[in-house]
């Protein structure tokens, strides 16, 4: 790709989501401080691009740690609505990996990718191969990475956009898929100037996986 030609592209593991134990750290703004002092290990002025929880962490970095050239958000809420939200999200996220310890991670993927809103992923060529790679995670990682990385942990939709509005320099490129009707709806909620939505045609909610020359000519096009 001529992204990897011209930009040095630095790939993150999430703590509890790869090879980062969540045991090194002690908080939801732990994580935040520590990749912020990370990333500045390599670039003062760098370009973040989060999909998901990942551009949920890189939005949160932009407002409160270091302010990135560009924040590239692929299929991110900008936060829940209110404490009611908070509190529904981490009873669910909870119940997800309650006793997942005895379960099998071939049927705690089978359960995590039966939502509707993956659909168009499980009928992807890289599904199957997407999974297998998923079994060399640690299940544990991933229960005990939701006590400060579960939607219902990060700052209300409201505090993120009075924030946003303090930042109209930040230049916001929101990407989400077109058959994604959360996403869709969601982007309606940022009436942001600095904000430039771009919708993938005919993607649900993981365009980078399901439409990726697609997201390579975005990107192509909106770095320049």
């Amino acid at each position: 790709h001529n992204l990897e030609t011209n930009y040095s592209l630095l790939f993150i593991d999430m703590p509890g989501h790869g090879k980062t134990k969540i045991k090194n750290f002690s908080s939801y703004n732990d994580i935040l401080s520590k990749l912020s002092l990370f990333i500045k290990l390599f670039d003062s002025s760098p370009i973040y691009y989060g999909y998901s929880m990942g551009g949920r962490i890189a939005l949160q970095l932009a407002l409160n740690y270091m302010t990135p050239k560009k924040l590239i958000l692929e299929s991110t809420g900008f936060g829940l609505e209110n404490s009611k939200e908070q509190t529904e999200r981490l009873k669910a996220d909870e119940k997800l990996f309650v006793n997942i310890e005895q379960k099998d991670i071939t049927k705690f993927l089978e359960d995590w990718y039966s939502m509707p809103m993956f659909n168009e992923f499980k009928n992807h060529i890289s599904f199957k191969k997407k999974c297998e790679n998923k079994h060399t995670h640690d299940i544990l990682e991933w229960k005990d990475s939701q006590k400060y990385l579960s939607q219902g942990c990060f700052p209300l939709l409201d505090d993120n956009l009075k924030l946003l509005q303090q930042l109209p320099e930040l230049s916001i490129i929101y990407i989400y898929g077109e058959n994604d009707l959360k996403y869709k709806n969601n982007a309606r909620k940022i009436a942001l100037t600095n904000v430039q939505f771009i919708k993938i045609k005919g993607s649900g909610p993981n365009p980078h996986i399901t439409h990726p020359t697609e997201i390579n000519t975005v990107l192509t096009i909106t770095l320049k």
